[in-house]
């Protein structure tokens, strides 16, 4: 038993897919996952942008738990070996079973957001792919205008210290 080196599956299957997203789904919904998320909505003094990363970092460190069960690494490295696996099996599944996955991650995100920022998830919209670019380039857009570049500029010369780079 102890020359035993746990690695990931071969192949990773459309089940074990499935049973990843579904666990992770459910970590976010009912576990500690969750309950970490309750605790970060409250925070009223953070920012969206910190609230975001924290929202991500409780997402990925759930992601890494369920697939080191797999046998990928809990590691960076292993989050990346996982989703190329799921790529690949992404690639090769029939079209039900590719909205099954779509639908679950889908979900996840869902929830996630609707946690985080104590906000009903029925009313986060369901955007297709080319409307969620077109809201992205219209955020883009913005970001660039000179009055919100000037707001950037005049917050962040009130940093004391100035900037770290």
């Amino acid at each position: 038993m102890d020359n035993l080196k746990m690695s990931p599956p071969d192949e990773l299957t459309p089940e074990m897919a499935e049973g990843i997203a579904d666990t992770t789904h459910f970590y976010i919904r009912h576990g500690l996952a969750n309950q970490r998320l309750k605790a970060l909505s409250q925070q009223t003094e953070m920012t969206a942008v910190a609230k975001w990363q924290g929202m991500m970092e409780i997402f990925l460190t759930t992601q890494v738990h369920v697939i080191a069960g797999m046998g990928y690494g809990a590691s960076e490295e292993g989050l990346t070996k996982y989703a190329q696996d799921l790529a690949n099996c992404v690639q090769n599944v029939d079209e039900t079973t590719r909205e099954l996955l779509q639908d679950v991650r889908r979900d996840t995100w869902r929830a996630l957001v609707a946690t985080c920022f104590d906000i009903d998830a029925s009313e986060i919209p369901t955007l297709s792919i080319v409307d969620a670019r077109n809201l992205m380039h219209k955020v883009s857009s913005k970001m660039i205008e000179p009055d919100i570049l000037l707001t950037i500029q005049n917050q962040t010369a009130k940093i004391i210290g100035g900037l770290p780079f």
